[in-house]
């Protein structure tokens, strides 16, 4: 268990207690306040009231005299449904002269705030707050006790024994001990939840006694195992199958004979439970949390609601062992149970956590600071707050996952074949799109006469983006945490979600007057870009380019698997450059269709991000939500008018009924991008700050012309060089625009009607 303890300053009104204390007023302590505010410059914590931003209440957990006139002051500090810096604590006590509740003594640690992650991420805090400040002496010290002992809080008043501790009594004064032993917050939570059901049969055989065994086999061969029944759950004993008699039907187990019992044959459904235990929390080089087990608990009907309510499945004290073999359990098809785990710590402290049901709510995040280097910029929150980032070896064209290995996160990408209609045709095999998800299937992605086009498909995401502290923070959930979590991407016109988005795995091309996302195509450039959309639209109701949307989520969720502003970097460079009017060296679709979702090389070959090729260079992508006017960005986050615009479908000539974001950049060429401003219901876009390069902070460019109305284009080509990446921007042309570099890329959302 870590502490924080913070010198303090007295404030006032603590003055004015310790001067009454002096002439033998009682100083009645009663909780510790904690919070993220910062302390200007200008601000005297002597003439606080309260803290700056509150965050927490924290009851005094224990306190010690460490001198005759210094006390020390401890809560514990729990962790709350959003992750904090724990910057500002504050002691507070009953001014005797008013019998009011007062701040007696404030501290701040200023920049050397702890992050306290949320209680629903993969990080464990027991972390006490302590505070030291001045009383007058130890006899007129009066303290308010709340000491949690596992699940069992006492409160009452503390009285100071011998220095060494506080004795808890009750209110007629019996002395109080804790009924379990330790005390503290509990681990985090388990991660990488799965459960697997598959329907099963068990072949049911009778001995002469009536005795019934199973099998999940009707012709079983030596060695097989056997199953009993006990209620709803199907066990796998120690018995095999000695010999099967085909002419007879029968097995022989033990040296006794059954025979086959088809009618007692039963319906069962095998459940695959894996799951990785919490690792020991360290933080500022604190061991601030032991795991020491993990329960699996199961109950019929709803999930669990403790350790004890349920059935034990299983009391595990080997770390991860159900990390890649699961735990199996055979129950009967008509059993509606519900898992749970619930880890514990040393001090016998259990996480009871909704995220901890299978199918539960993950959280990653970061956060950016002011740091040059790409990589030192990003400090990751929440459920990958330990994670080692992801990224492209180019000595062994290997993609490391690294920690993101197995991430819930990518479950929610696949490649499709979409048709036409908004049904999948074809799931694709990640690894090799020529293929079916069975591996053995031919697969379409290359027939262009195939009613359908290669896409990605993309489950709702919920994002919450904000500014705090002066850094920019991105967290995802694959549920709505809360209400500042949005999934926008996924949002219709009529402001409804739909459960897939969908995004074309390549550059398109253009057949018959429709773009289309085949491979072995070249793109489709040279065609204005009003032209652009008209022929992405020909596809049917639903059908789009890139919007601006979608752009900024990829581009997030980049920076959060990587772990640094610079993509190209981390994931590669693409095809940056090569390219004139007269010779374009483009690549076509469908060159890393056997490159896995992520690869790419930093020799001007081809990126490939969440199983889309060249999400940067090759071609410039058209982008709908974002226009640039009299020098500063106008958007529309989606075509739903919730967004807080006023028009519905996205503008192409004009920002009327756009929302202004107030980040002018004038008119910019080949800048590189230092600087991304955070729009508050959108996420960042660029600045005009200089002193950008293409090594350090997002090392991608921006070009802008304040004289035009200039319509987005995203990604840059294969001329500009390094200038090229997720966050390179153009907003210099008008949407009319066409030119050998300028390409598109299709985007679906199905409609209402279509489900």
């Amino acid at each position: 268990m870590s502490e924080a303890t913070i010198k303090t300053g007295m404030t006032n009104a603590g003055l004015s207690i310790l001067a009454q204390a002096q002439l033998g007023a009682k100083i009645q302590f009663t909780k510790l306040k904690i919070g993220d505010g910062y302390l200007s410059a200008s601000q005297d914590p002597k003439t606080l009231t309260d803290l700056i931003n509150v965050i927490d209440n924290l009851a005094i957990a224990e306190w010690s005299m460490s001198d005759d006139t210094t006390i020390k002051v401890t809560g514990l500090v729990v962790q709350g449904e959003l992750g904090y810096n724990f910057r500002e604590i504050g002691l507070f006590a009953i001014d005797p002269s008013t019998n009011q509740e007062v701040l007696y003594a404030y501290g701040n640690k200023g920049e050397n705030a702890t992050y306290i992650p949320n209680n629903t991420s993969g990080i464990a805090v027991e972390e006490q707050a302590t505070i030291i400040t001045k009383v007058a002496n130890a006899d007129s010290v009066v303290m308010q006790i709340v000491r949690q002992y596992g699940t069992v809080y006492y409160d009452t008043i503390g009285t100071h024994d011998d220095g060494q501790e506080v004795v808890l009594t009750n209110v007629d004064g019996d002395r109080l001990y804790p009924k379990t032993a330790g005390y503290g917050i509990p681990p985090s939570n388990c991660y990488k939840l799965k459960i697997e059901k598959t329907d099963i049969s068990f072949n049911a055989w009778k001995n002469t006694d009536g005795d019934i065994v199973l099998t999940t086999s009707a012709t079983p061969t030596a060695s097989d195992k056997i199953f009993t029944q006990n209620g709803d759950v199907f066990t796998q004993t120690d018995n095999v199958v000695t010999s099967y008699n085909s002419e007879t039907t029968s097995i022989v187990v033990n040296e006794v004979t059954y025979t086959r019992e088809s009618a007692s044959d039963k319906q069962a459904v095998k459940n695959e439970l894996n799951w990785c235990d919490p690792q020991d929390t360290v933080i500022e080089n604190q061991l601030c949390c032991t795991w020491q087990g993990t329960k699996l608990v199961r109950k019929s009907g709803e999930s669990p609601k403790n350790q004890d309510d349920g059935f034990l499945v299983e009391d595990l004290q080997t770390r991860n062992k159900y990390a890649n073999a699961p735990l199996v359990e055979y129950l009967t098809a008509d059993s509606n149970y519900q898992y749970m785990v619930f880890p514990y710590s040393t001090n016998g402290v259990y996480c009871i956590s909704s995220r901890n049901q299978f199918d539960s709510a993950w959280i990653f995040g970061f956060e950016i600071n002011t740091n040059s280097n790409p990589k030192q910029a990003v400090k990751y929150l929440e459920d990958n707050a330990n994670f080692t980032p992801a990224d492209m070896n180019f000595t062994t064209n290997v993609f490391d996952y690294n920690s993101w290995k197995n991430s819930p996160l990518f479950d929610k990408f696949a490649p499709v074949m979409l048709k036409k209609d908004g049904t999948v045709g074809e799931y694709l095999l990640p690894d090799d799109y020529t293929l079916q998800i069975d591996g053995v299937t031919p697969s379409h992605i290359a027939d262009d006469t195939y009613d359908g086009d290669g896409m990605c498909q993309v489950g709702q995401l919920w994002v919450s983006r904000k500014k705090y502290g002066g850094k920019y923070q991105f967290r995802v959930s694959n549920k709505k945490i809360n209400n500042s979590y949005e999934c926008i991407t996924h949002k219709r016109a009529d402001g409804s979600y739909t459960d897939f988005y969908y995004r074309s795995l390549y550059d398109c091309c253009l057949i018959d007057g429709k773009n289309r996302s085949i491979s072995g195509k070249a793109p489709n450039v040279n065609t204005a870009g009003n032209t652009q959309i008209a022929n992405s639209k020909a596809n049917g109701a639903g059908y789009n380019v890139d919007e601006l949307n979608f752009r900024l989520l990829i581009n997030d969720l980049l920076v959060l698997v990587g772990g640094s502003l610079n993509t190209q970097e981390v994931f590669g460079t693409g095809r940056h450059s090569g390219g004139t009017q007269n010779g374009y060296n483009q690549v076509n679709s469908g060159t890393l269709d056997k490159m896995g979702m992520f690869w790419g090389d930093n020799n001007n070959g081809a990126v490939k991000v969440f199983g889309i090729e060249n999400w940067w260079g090759n071609v410039w992508k058209i982008t709908n939500g974002l226009i640039l006017y009299n020098g500063q960005y106008y958007y529309k986050g989606c075509e739903s008018t919730q967004d807080g615009s006023t028009i519905g479908e996205y503008p192409q000539t004009s920002v009327t009924g756009m929302i202004p974001t107030g980040i002018n950049v004038g008119t910019q060429s080949q800048l590189y991008i230092k600087e991304e401003e955070f729009v508050d219901g959108l996420g960042l876009l660029p600045t005009s700050a200089t002193g950008g390069s293409s090594t350090t902070r997002f090392a991608d460019g921006l070009w802008s012309n304040s004289g035009i109305v200039g319509f987005a284009r995203f990604g840059c080509c294969s001329y500009d060089g390094f200038l090229v990446g997720a966050f390179a921007l153009g907003v210099d042309y008008p949407v009319s625009s066409s030119a050998w570099n300028y390409g598109v890329a299709l985007s679906y959302k199905k409609p209402l009607s279509g489900g």
